[in-house]
């Protein structure tokens, strides 16, 4: 990666750690549903994926996966993210929504300013390798504090959306 993606990628990944930590302060011990936290073993010990390009390429569809029961706590961090003139725009109950599409805005413009992966098969993940990372995943301790339970088909949607 061009030294130029390399900083935007670093800028960004302190934009979404200050986002966790406003997460957690909002709704403890629901920082896993915010970070998709089957990708850091998963995605990297399958397809070799580095973490913070895993984190990006599934942030936005783990949170939608998750918008069910994690909406309100999505909508309370729409203002810091994207301003609270903005937020003030949108209805409550869209809110969640649109952080994940600014969240995905994001991810694109860096993309297109650094070439990092924008989907999952950019990054070289393939089909057939969905069920190794599902299993993977279902390994990883980390979900066991998700607000959410995952099982292997919920991974495999997930892993489905960011192809």
């Amino acid at each position: 990666m061009k030294t130029i993606g390399r900083v935007i990628l670093s800028a960004i990944l302190l934009v979404l750690t200050g986002l966790l930590i406003a997460f957690a302060k909002a709704a403890p011990g629901a920082v896993f549903s915010f970070y998709p936290a089957f990708s850091r073993a998963a995605l990297g010990a399958v397809c070799s994926v580095p973490h913070g390009e895993a984190v990006g390429l599934l942030l936005p569809w783990v949170m939608r996966w998750q918008m069910d029961c994690l909406q309100p706590q999505y909508a309370q961090l729409l203002a810091a993210f994207c301003g609270t003139e903005y937020y003030a725009h949108i209805p409550e109950k869209k809110r969640g929504e649109a952080l994940v599409k600014a969240i995905e805005e994001m991810l694109v413009h860096l993309h297109q300013k650094t070439g990092i992966p924008a989907r999952l098969r950019d990054a070289q993940v393939h089909r057939q390798d969905f069920s190794k990372i599902a299993q993977k995943a279902l390994e990883d301790g980390a979900l066991l504090v998700n607000p959410k339970a995952a099982g292997k088909q919920d991974i495999l949607e997930i892993l489905d959306n960011a192809y």
